[in-house]
């Protein structure tokens, strides 16, 4: 393994005031601070946000995603045993603004990683997008949390 991949380095013509240390100790660089003119539509806990915790408690918690897919299977099969006879329910509308919520959700969630994507993609070779450790190329801050 190359030198160049071992070790995250922040893109060419940064500036170190964007460095940034999250709670593991991973140094990455704020894409905020890179491009100002980004940062007025990014909010406080976006701008801080830290992945350690939340890697942590998966980490301690591996059980939890299991358990979660078992109960989907399972209401799934119980969830058609049970409405098998019950009149239909009218939920047109309701489902409708469910899937414009995931429709918003997601477009904001593209608005908010696409230009960091762009910016790694166009800054760092494959290899390094491939390898780099993902808490410190994207992983952290602002873009992290999406």
């Amino acid at each position: 393994m190359s030198a160049a991949i071992k070790d995250w380095h922040p893109a060419p013509g940064g500036d170190e005031a964007c460095l940034r240390l999250n709670r593991g100790g991973t140094l990455y660089e704020e894409f905020t601070c890179r491009f100002p003119a980004l940062s007025f539509t990014y909010s406080t806990p976006e701008l801080t946000y830290d992945p350690i915790p939340m890697r942590d408690w998966m980490e301690e918690h591996p059980f939890v995603p299991i358990i979660a897919c078992v109960m989907y299977a399972a209401m799934i099969v119980l969830g058609r045993m049970y409405f098998a006879d019950k009149p239909r329910w009218n939920w047109r509308w309701t489902l409708a603004m469910w899937n414009l919520f995931l429709s918003v959700f997601s477009l904001i969630g593209f608005l908010r990683t696409a230009p960091a994507i762009f910016f790694v993609y166009t800054n760092y070779s494959w290899q390094e997008n491939l390898c780099f450790d993902p808490e410190a190329h994207v992983g952290s801050g602002s873009v992290g949390v999406w």
